[in-house]
């Protein structure tokens, strides 16, 4: 809350008819009358999610380093459940000390604790960086774990992608000394004008043969 905030508070209080004597408009105060606001708010979003919350689920993650507005950097790790009727519901962000592998295993399930939904998770989301799919300490195993169940990998290949392409390039152009390239730039900025048919997409066929890992792997997350 700033300075500025409370001066323009302070005159549709007064343009108003209202008397400065009878209301608290210090910066703590009102800062603690937003901070009860948002738990009320949030207390209520999580009732109501709770009360049709989906028999199964996909919990995901993804940790950033982010800069606060005071300008002091924290890892932080977004956690979201997906498969509810209602869409994806962001369960939370927080904070970290940093993103190994164990920390944002534990952030993760602790909002799925919070959120009620641990006996409901059968699939986890994730990037394919090492935190996530270490074979011993990554997220994700380390989250199978601690449900003491197997899970569904839903392992995003993003990143899989990007180093196809970086070694391509670097083939063809040798190293570069920037992250970005001028040429994918170029493709990001252009992309919404290009003429594309999505008409030919189709959907994933789930396979007939019930002996086929896919089967497999989704009964026995299920049972």
């Amino acid at each position: 809350v700033s300075e500025d905030e409370l001066e323009d508070s302070s005159t549709i209080v007064t343009s108003n008819g209202g008397s400065l004597d009878e209301m608290s408009m210090s910066v703590s105060s009102v800062f603690r009358q937003r901070r009860a606001a948002r738990e009320k708010t949030v207390a209520a979003l999580k009732e109501k999610w709770l009360s049709t919350k989906p028999k199964f689920c996909v919990l995901h993650w993804d940790s950033k380093l982010i800069t606060l507005i005071s300008g002091r950097k924290e890892e932080r790790v977004a956690v979201l459940v997906s498969c509810s009727v209602e869409g994806p519901k962001l369960i939370g962000i927080p904070p970290m000390e940093n993103s190994t592998g164990l920390n944002q295993s534990q952030a993760a399930l602790q909002m799925a604790k919070e959120w009620q939904i641990e006996d409901n998770i059968i699939g986890v989301c994730f990037d394919t960086t090492a935190s996530n799919t270490g074979a011993r300490q990554g997220a994700a195993i380390l989250i199978e774990s601690e449900l003491k169940r197997e899970l569904l990998y839903l392992a995003c290949r993003h990143h899989h992608c990007e180093l196809h392409i970086q070694h391509a390039f670097t083939a063809l152009r040798g190293e570069r000394d920037r992250p970005d390239e001028p040429i994918f730039k170029r493709f990001q900025s252009d992309y919404s004008s290009f003429d594309i048919d999505y008409s030919n997409l189709t959907l994933f066929e789930w396979p007939a043969d019930q002996l086929s890992r896919v089967w497999i792997q989704a009964k026995s997350v299920l049972t």
